[in-house]
């Protein structure tokens, strides 16, 4: 709120942030990163070690191979052989392994740093979801809601797509439904009661990408017709022929039997495989696009299974997974068969496997058995993971801010002219954070209708106006507020502070105010419980034509029970408040010279403006 232009003689009042960068947050990142640096440093060191042993082993496989044709398949370097392929698989395996940790400890490493600027107030970084609200959305625009330096990007820390659109829903359709929003609060403060869970969530998704489409395309694959499963004859062919061509090869390794019937087998089962390569390219295709979302969505769902919650709400989401037939097992099962047939792009693995095993076959036939038993469970799998994602977005937005406080719902009462209670204290501006900010309290009922606010410019009047409707969207949210204390009831809140015109549309500035004011109205007369927020009525006609729509305005709002606050530098207005001194009360901004010198101090008084600065500003910046 303070100026900074050096030509501009102003003075503002101390204030302080309760938010310590130093505090519980800070420490509780700054740990997690010292520990991924560590952890990192010890996994380069072991992932070295193993690139070196499986050179060497490699080397001495070739080696093998080369003394089989020279001594014409001697038992001991078959024996060789076979040790060398078991220690050169157990090394690929734990390179992956190794591979994996670091991604994952390389992304925590990552998400902490992350979380240190945000605490220092850059949130660059974070996604501000551009486009998720319309232009004609009835508060996103005027409160900041997306966009850059939006709560959303301050709030926003969602790794799945799906939990990006519902917490974008959460702030932009704040629920009204005093049940619901107790029912987030409470798994919002379990969630934020589990930091390292949540961070282990969001690390987790984060470390497979997902496509808007993969969605609509996993769900389009699920309702593939099966190919193989569960044709008796494809059961019978893919157990028999593998097994009956192992015992050939172990007959000839280890025992007097030629080798023919053992290549003969292996070629048969190369042809089958061949013949059907179409189908299973096919299918490979299909399935390995959409292989890292699934996995992803694998995982999210077991973490969030085997994390301990004694919060009813979550413990509920759990007990869907768990009596639709295990879904995480569903999803473990399933990304092994997915990583088992993507041995069949290494060239050797695919003939050795094929011609061995079936393998490609024997796979896609578990895998349509899969389809089978879990298609219908993937839609509940992809909503409860996004939930989560969302809900550890807002209780990592409360951990951060530990000043912060969970509000109190006040349920509507039955009747035409439900109850309505609005009380805030000490407010302060979410988006200021972490700079200072002057506190400023607000108490409304049911019989006041609109609080009149004016003041001169600069003063805060706008600051204070997004601090309120700020607050009430992250209340509703289920999220805490950036207040000492608050109590509300759950209403419609529409603004009008912002208003651009649009020559494709031909729509003039005067024209779009207009257009939304009606558009306000109307729900005010729907008798639906709403809460305004109007900043400088009518700002695009003359001064005369302005007052008196702008009174206008303001009395039907009144005649029709209408609540918010509006906000004005027509001081004519406020005389509307000796006419429904019940319904009206005036507020103000003032400012306070001391020569030259303009004193703010951000905070209202009750009663009316009475200085204004216009034309001192214009003096000190040499305009007049």
């Amino acid at each position: 709120m303070a100026l900074t232009d050096p030509t501009i003689n102003i003075a503002t009042p101390s204030a302080t942030n309760d938010q310590d960068p130093s505090g519980k947050p800070a420490a509780f990142y700054e740990a997690r990163l010292s520990e991924s640096k560590a952890a990192l440093m010890e996994l380069h060191s072991q992932i070295r070690i193993i690139a070196m042993g499986r050179l060497v082993a490699g080397l001495a496989i070739l080696v093998c191979i080369y003394r089989l044709f020279r001594t014409f398949g001697a038992l001991a370097w078959w024996l060789a052989l076979v040790i060398l392929l078991i220690i050169f698989i157990f090394l690929l395996r734990r390179s992956g392994d190794l591979q994996q940790q670091e991604a994952f400890e390389s992304t925590r490493k990552k998400i902490n740093e992350q979380e240190l600027q945000g605490l220092n107030g850059q949130f660059e970084t974070f996604d501000g979801g551009n486009g998720l609200a319309s232009a004609d959305h009835p508060f996103a625009f005027d409160l900041d809601l997306f966009g850059s330096r939006s709560l959303f990007q301050r709030m926003n820390r969602t790794v799945t797509i799906g939990g990006k659109i519902t917490l974008a829903e959460y702030l932009a359709s704040p629920s009204q439904n005093s049940v619901t929003i107790k029912g987030r609060q409470s798994m919002i403060g379990a969630l934020e009661r589990a930091p390292e869970w949540c961070q282990d969530f969001l690390i987790t998704g984060s470390l497979n990408q997902e496509d808007p489409q993969d969605r609509k395309n996993i769900e389009t694959w699920l309702a593939i017709p099966a190919a193989y499963f569960p044709s008796t004859g494809w059961k019978l062919l893919l157990t028999i022929m593998p097994s009956l061509t192992i015992i050939a090869w172990l007959l000839f390794i280890f025992g007097p039997f030629p080798a023919w019937p053992a290549i003969g087998l292996s070629l048969i089962l190369l042809g089958i495989t061949g013949k059907q390569a179409k189908t299973v390219n096919d299918s490979h295709q299909l399935i390995s696009k959409r292989g890292d979302t699934l996995k992803k969505y694998h995982r999210l769902v077991a973490l969030f299974l085997e994390q301990p919650f004694e919060e009813p709400a979550l413990n509920e989401l759990k007990r869907r997974l768990n009596t639709q037939q295990q879904g995480a097992g569903g999803f473990k099962k399933f990304v092994q068969l997915i990583a088992a047939l993507d041995n069949r792009l290494n060239f050797i693995m695919n003939i050795l496997l094929n011609g061995l095993l079936l393998w490609d076959l024997n796979c896609l036939y578990r895998i349509e058995h899969w389809k089978q038993i879990f298609k219908s469970q993937f839609g509940d799998w992809i909503q409860i993971s996004s939930e989560l994602d969302a809900l550890i977005s807002l209780a990592t937005y409360n951990f951060n801010h530990p000043d912060y406080v969970t509000p109190l719902i006040v349920d509507k009462k039955s009747g035409n002219d439900p109850d309505f209670t609005l009380d805030i204290t000490a407010g302060r501006h979410p988006l200021l954070f972490p700079e200072p900010s002057i506190p400023n309290s607000l108490y409304q009922s049911t019989d006041l209708n609109l609080y009149l606010i004016t003041g001169a410019n600069m003063a805060g009047k706008s600051t204070f106006l997004r601090m309120v409707g700020l607050n009430m969207v992250l209340a509703m949210s289920g999220a805490n507020v950036a207040a000492s204390a608050m109590r509300f009831t759950p209403v419609a809140l529409y603004t009008s502070m912002r208003t651009n015109d649009s020559l494709f549309t031909h729509t003039s500035f005067f024209y779009a105010e207009l257009k939304k004011l009606r558009w306000i109205m109307d729900q005010i007369k729907s008798g639906q419980p709403v809460y305004i927020m109007l900043d400088e009525i009518l700002k695009g006609t003359n001064s005369r034509d302005q007052h008196l729509g702008s009174a206008a305005l303001i009395k039907n709002i009144v005649q029709h029970k209408g609540r918010g606050l509006i906000a004005t530098h027509d001081i004519e207005l406020t005389s509307l408040a000796d006419t429904y001194p019940q319904n009206i009360k005036n507020i103000a901004f003032e400012i306070d010279m001391q020569g030259d010198k303009m004193i703010f101090s951000y905070q209202y008084k009750e009663g009316v403006c009475q200085n204004m600065n216009a034309s001192t500003l214009m003096k000190q910046m040499g305009i007049i």
